[in-house]
């Protein structure tokens, strides 16, 4: 008995369903504002992205970018000084060598110039290297500056091309993702 009033409740139903076509739905709503208002539910769902996790990732992948121009950049005075620094030439007296506290053996030279007024300087670049071309007793072309002669920069020793691509770089990725996000 049981079952029989299972298979008469299912024979109902599918009576009920086999009637009706995908878009009666709509046609049983009634109104057309009631159809309307059914259309702008399935229209207006929120799709993947738009969602506040795409936001982040875009926003985090901006920030990152924009971090690495700034690490990129952080030489910036040392590139402007080799490219519009006063010229001396100059002679290498020594390399300091010091350990860096991972292990890696770096160096600069100890180069001496004499500037524009007359007087020789010793001075020694900023930035170590882990490698140079620079022996002792070899001749260097210096770029110093002119309000701080002992300020100076040799080749070798300053601009590097990697860091001036990973500038670009870094703003153009942050440009793009940008424009990608608010053009969604």
């Amino acid at each position: 008995m049981y079952w029989a009033v299972l298979a008469g409740m299912y024979r109902a139903v599918l009576a009920g369903f086999a009637g009706q076509a995908h878009t009666d739905r709509m046609a049983l709503i009634g109104s057309t504002a009631a159809a309307q208002s059914y259309a702008d539910d399935v229209i207006t769902r929120t799709d993947l992205w738009h969602q506040p996790a795409v936001g982040l990732i875009a926003a985090g992948i901006a920030l990152a970018a924009l971090f690495v121009t700034i690490v990129s950049l952080r030489n910036s005075r040392i590139w402007l000084l080799q490219l519009t620094g006063r010229r001396a030439a100059g002679v290498v007296r020594a390399m300091e060598i010091v350990t860096s506290p991972n292990g890696d053996v770096l160096r600069r030279p100890q180069v001496a110039y004499t500037v524009a007024t007359g007087e020789t300087l010793i001075a020694s670049p900023l930035i170590f290297r882990t490698a140079s071309k620079l022996d002792k007793g070899s001749e260097v072309q210096v770029r110093y500056a002119k309000t701080k002669p002992a300020r100076m920069v040799v080749p070798g020793f300053g601009f590097r091309h990697r860091e001036l691509i990973c500038a670009v770089g870094g703003i153009a990725v942050a440009i793009a993702v940008t424009a990608w996000y608010l053009s969604l």
